[in-house]
């Protein structure tokens, strides 16, 4: 085995020692130097605080948080409205709402893109119950009222 220094091929650069530059004060240095001529130095060696990657950075603001208060908002009212069903008007008024402010959301390209389509399909459906509903609760109201008419007149006969 070879123990002699290994000697650098010869197209290949030696390393420089980095060594402070006279025109760089460092924190070490009492006083500035004086600024080095042209022939003292053929090739100005920076030291690491000068660098471009190591200078301080401005402070970044934080960036604002997605914004998904209406598709959030559209959802809630689309469920509402899909839970309603028997409330048909205040269903279909919940529903259309819901698909007004699931579009604004889309329109406007905020975040939450995927809970406003949500909404927007959910209070789709929701909207087209909306008939089915009425028929259900119209048929409950002539049950109701045919058993309360019947109960009237039995009572009123004896």
């Amino acid at each position: 085995m070879d123990t002699s220094p290994q000697q650098p091929a010869p197209n290949q650069p030696q390393e420089q020692p980095l060594t402070p530059t006279p025109e760089v004060a460092t924190q070490a240095d009492p006083a500035p130097a004086e600024p080095a001529t042209p022939t003292e130095s053929a090739t100005p060696v920076e030291s690491p605080a000068t660098t471009p990657a190591l200078e301080a950075a401005a402070p970044v603001a934080a960036l604002p948080k997605p914004r998904k208060g209406l598709a959030i908002t559209a959802l809630v009212l689309s469920i509402i409205a899909l839970l309603l069903g028997l409330a048909w008007p205040i269903s279909a008024l919940f529903g259309l709402v819901a698909i007004i402010l699931a579009i604004v959301s889309l329109a406007k390209k905020r975040s939450g893109k995927g809970v406003a389509v949500a909404a927007l399909i959910v209070g789709g459906v929701a909207l087209l119950l909306v008939p089915f509903w009425a028929a259900v609760s119209a048929e409950v109201y002539n049950n109701i009222s045919e058993k309360v008419n019947e109960t009237s007149q039995s009572t009123t006969n004896e």
